[in-house]
């Protein structure tokens, strides 16, 4: 199976599932959706060029 034929698989099944939720869960989900990214891409952050700027100044 290809890679696009599989993430056009992905992004229908979520499609599937955003419509299957009520509004308030959409709201909920893509609140909690974009917080877990946020979340991700900090600590992604600080694992790679946080913890040089520490060593770097001491803090």
């Amino acid at each position: 199976m290809g890679c696009r034929y599989q993430n056009k698989l992905e992004a229908e099944a979520e499609r599937q599932y955003l419509a299957s939720l009520s509004p308030a869960g959409r709201v909920f989900y893509k609140i909690a959706f974009r917080l877990f990214m946020l979340i991700g891409g900090l600590l992604a952050f600080y694992g790679v060029i946080g913890w040089w700027l520490v060593k770097l100044f001491g803090f």
